[in-house]
Parts: structure tokens; sequence; C-alpha cells
């Protein structure tokens, strides 16, 4: 009996994974043949709108570029497939910008070249999410907050503010150099990872939980204090620094 029944398991088995090759094989040829060469060719429209931002969303994959520039408005240059294009939703709602697709097609080659460059004059809050990457290579000054989660990446250069705040989460990973701040406060939680560099920085917060790790031996502070906890890691260089860990956090300061 009980060999009749591990030869029934093994059979159900064999069965499931035999459909669900089929399934596989059947989708990637039907993906190539829905997908002709001109729905992969890259498109490029303009869209603008007026005032200034006070929040940039970016979510669903898309990678995207800030560039600070003396204008009015807001410029953005789009380039994605025609598919994608018709699915993109870049709304302007009092001072919110958001740039996400309503619908995910289900053949990543679709939307993997969707990229956003963003022309205006303002330093706008950011919100980063599903996958989405922000670069910014000019001066950015005024920056306050910044959230990044699930699996979404930012790469920023010469931030100057008075506070600012970041909170990394769900694999989430931030690379930032701040050039002055007078209060840094950095929450990295979840398998998020957050790597600050720069100068002439006064007061930074460091929290790191649920295997979170923050990187600031590259940046500059006179005080500051840091709290580690469950597989947490922090690592900075700070000559006036209050730590404290907890459930297998570590933090590891140089001075």
């Amino acid at each position: 009996m009980k060999t009749l029944l591990k030869l029934l398991l093994f059979v159900l088995v064999a069965l499931a994974l035999v459909s669900l090759a089929r399934y596989a094989y059947r989708t990637t040829f039907q993906e190539k043949e829905e997908h002709s060469e001109k729905d992969l060719e890259l498109v490029t429209k303009e869209v603008s709108f007026d005032g200034d931002i006070q929040t940039l969303r970016v979510a669903t994959g898309i990678k995207a570029d800030y560039q600070v520039k003396d204008t009015t408005g807001v410029r953005l240059v789009i380039t994605t497939t025609p598919k994608c294009m018709e699915q993109l939703q870049t709304k302007m709602t009092d001072g919110k910008l958001e740039l996400y697709f309503q619908h995910m097609w289900r053949s990543f080659r679709l939307y993997k070249d969707t990229h956003i460059t963003i022309i205006a004059s303002a330093a706008p809050e950011i919100d980063l999410s599903s996958g989405a990457s922000l670069k910014v290579s000019d001066g950015y000054e005024g920056l306050s907050k910044v959230g990044i989660s699930s699996g979404a990446h930012l790469n920023m250069d010469n931030v100057v503010s008075s506070q600012v705040k970041f909170r990394v989460s769900s694999g989430a990973n931030a690379d930032v150099c701040i050039s002055h701040a007078d209060s840094i406060a950095a929450d990295v939680t979840s398998g998020g990872a957050l790597c600050l560099k720069g100068e002439q920085n006064n007061f930074v917060s460091l929290l790191a939980s649920s295997g979170g790790s923050i990187n600031a031996t590259e940046m500059q502070a006179t005080t500051g204090k840091a709290k580690a906890s469950s597989g947490a890691s922090i690592r900075c260089d700070i000559p006036d620094l209050k730590s404290e860990t907890s459930s297998g956090g570590s933090i590891k300061n140089r001075k």
C-alpha cells in the first residue's frame, strides 16, 4: 500500500513538472510571436508640467535621472517601447510628480529600457519603490526626505541640506554623497543598504535593524548616535558617537 502511494505521488509530481515545463515553453514562444521588432523599438516623447515639484515618486522598474536646471516648470524626456508608452502614467498633482506603469506587461523586454529624464529647478522629496532607480549627478540643494523600498536604487551626488531623513527598506539601496548638512537621520531596515559619503556634516543619527546595513565610513560628522539590532550592521567614522546594539546587531566606529 505504501509503495502504491509513493508511486502515485511520484506520478503526480512528474505530471506537474511536465505541465510546468510545457507552460514555460509555450509562454516563451508566444512572447516571441506576440512581440515584433517594431514592438521592441524605443520611442521618445516629451511631457511638460507647470509649477515646482515638491515630491517625486518613481515606481515599477522605471530608470530616471534628475537634472537640476534654472528653468520654470517641469520637463520629462521619456524613452520606452510603444506598448509601455501607452501604460506609462505621468501625473502632477499639488506638487507631487508620479511616474509609474498602470499595467506591467508580461514580457520584461518591453519595459526594461524605460528611461525618463526629469528637468526641473526644484529639489523635491524622493519616493522610490518597486525596482525603480534614480540618479542625480548635479548639485541638489534643500533635500529633506528620502524613502526607498522594494528593491529600488538611488544614486546622488553633492547634496546640501539643513535637515535630511533617509528611510531605506525591503532590499532597496542608496549611495549618497552629502556635501553639507546640519542634521542627517538614517533608518535602514529589512535588508536595505545605505552608503553615506561627504564632508562638513554636524550631527548624524544612524538606525539599522532586521538585516539592514549602513556604511558611513567615508562621511565626516562631528557628533552622532547609532543603534543596530536584529542582525543589522553600521560602520562609521564619528569622533563623538553614542552607540547601542542588541539582538546580533553590530557597530564599528573607526574613531
